[in-house]
């Protein structure tokens, strides 16, 4: 068992940055010294519409982690939150009177099967255990502890400023309540209090009713684009075993054990698959449901397969294997640890190192078409040099869909967007070499001033184009911030 805590514990502190990253801290630190919201961004130069900051909170908590402590800060929020996860399962699993080893299972189930949005530093990572706490309250609420409700509109007013999957948990909860209404007949009234209270506290926060506006216009599945809007079945393939890993454990002890659920729990579940089935970024919280509200039928299954094994078979003890087993673990706690001082820079998406120096000396104090994967990297790297981008992976929060698809179809080369960037007046284009773009505007006037071994730098010809620089290939640095 200490092996195998060990073997999570190393897993769970395996922490990198995901592209928007950059931009989070960036914007909570922006937070913390002007102590005010901005209307429109300050960073890129073909904003269009008012930024509704919906994650504004998050990004101040990250920011006064980092501040403070650097990454470890930002790795302590991580845990804490994976923590939290933890904490709501074990003590879900308890209340059923489950063993500690049952429980421990369990809990490492979930955990692991939540690991796919929690393993990355971004606003999502907050959702997750308020969620699990959402979720706990309404297993109480069933108990006739209904002390829990109350809590629900302080957790969605402080949700709907940290990200915005809260419209996941107000879909659960409707549907709860729903369920609730109709199938008692005392407390109708006080339920549908609670319903409403719950919507409201929704405007508790710096935009009132333009932050439903705003999520009504951007939440939608047809952002096949980004990796983590898309379906279910089209993740890769690690991601789509993990998330079925639960569900068919669940779905087994339920009907060898011909156990029965709860149709308002069923309900609840069959929303969250539907979800995550259309999109894959839905998929933790479908497993915290899962490992939450079917608790009771997946600890008696553990129960029914334990007491239905024979005799333990023992084995001949392999001498030395304890001495091995404790090092190793103790080594692997130890490498958590320092784990937890660093994040990793990992995926094809990541520019050069050298590709910021060379925009720096190139385009200082201009505005700069950047490649959507590079944005806010370029937002945390060279916004003090007076330069601005031209999209980066917030998309819909401050561009509009006609921003976007001009954006993408310059990078697809596609012959009514080659001008783009005299339409938008960019002095500079920064873009991956391997797009048949780059040659494209080659043919229209531009030269490229700067190559590293993945990006090239072009400016438009006016006669006094500086030399071309070529740098030598160096790799991106593996830890985050970066240079």
């Amino acid at each position: 068992m200490f092996a195998f805590a060990a073997l999570v514990w190393l897993l769970l502190t395996q922490t990198s940055a995901d592209a928007d990253l950059w931009g989070h801290l960036r914007f909570g630190l922006d937070l913390l010294s002007t102590h005010a919201l901005p209307r429109w961004d300050p960073y890129s130069f073909t904003t269009d519409r008012v930024w509704v900051n919906h994650e504004w909170l998050s990004e101040l908590m990250m920011a006064s982690a980092y501040q403070a402590l650097g990454p470890l800060g930002l790795n302590l929020i991580k845990l804490i939150a994976i923590g939290m996860v933890a904490t709501i399962v074990i003590v879900v699993a308890r209340r059923e009177q489950a063993p500690w080893l049952d429980a421990t299972v369990l809990c490492t189930l979930v955990v692991l099967a939540t690991y796919t949005r929690t393993q990355v530093i971004r606003p999502q990572l907050f959702s997750v255990p308020l969620f699990g706490v959402i979720l706990y309250a309404l297993t109480e609420a069933e108990r006739r502890r209904y002390r829990a409700l109350m809590f629900l509109p302080v957790l969605f007013a402080l949700w709907v400023n940290l990200h915005g999957a809260w419209i996941v948990g107000l879909a659960c909860v409707g549907c709860w309540l729903a369920f609730t209404v109709w199938t008692t007949r005392d407390k109708r009234v006080a339920f549908v209090a609670l319903g409403v209270a719950t919507v409201l506290a929704t405007l508790v926060n710096p935009y009132g009713l333009d932050m439903w506006r705003f999520l009504a216009e951007t939440v939608r599945p047809q952002r096949h684009d980004v990796t983590d809007w898309k379906p279910l079945l089209q993740l890769p393939a690690g991601i789509i075993v993990l998330d079925l890993l639960l569900p068919a454990i669940a779905a087994l002890a339920i009907g060898f054990g011909r156990q029965r659920v709860s149709k308002r729990h069923l309900s609840m579940i069959a929303l969250l698959a539907f979800a995550t089935f259309r999109i894959g970024r839905v998929d933790a919280f479908f497993e915290a449901a899962v490992g939450i509200l079917l608790a009771p039928q997946i600890l008696r299954g553990f129960h029914s397969i334990r007491t239905s094994l024979a005799a333990p078979i023992w084995r001949r003890p392999i001498p030395g294997a304890g001495v091995v087993i404790v090092a190793g673990s103790v080594a692997a706690f130890i490498a958590g640890i320092l784990h937890t001082r660093t994040i990793e820079l990992e995926g094809a998406w990541l520019p050069d190192s050298e590709s910021i120096e060379l925009i720096k000396q190139t385009c200082a104090h201009e505005n700069v078409l950047t490649w959507f994967d590079w944005g806010e990297y370029a937002i945390w790297h060279l916004s003090a040099d007076g330069i601005r981008v031209s999209m980066d992976g917030r998309r819909e929060t401050v561009y509009s869909p006609r921003v976007l698809e001009n954006h993408q179809a310059f990078y697809d080369n596609d012959r009514s967007a080659i001008d783009y960037p005299d339409r938008i007046a960019a002095q500079c284009v920064w873009l991956p070499t391997r797009l048949g773009t780059v040659a494209s505007l080659q043919m229209r006037g531009w030269v490229i001033v700067a190559r590293t071994a993945t990006s090239a730098i072009l400016r438009r010809d006016s006669g006094t184009v500086p030399a071309q620089v070529t740098a030598g290939g160096a790799k991106s640095p593996r830890v985050f911030p970066g240079p």
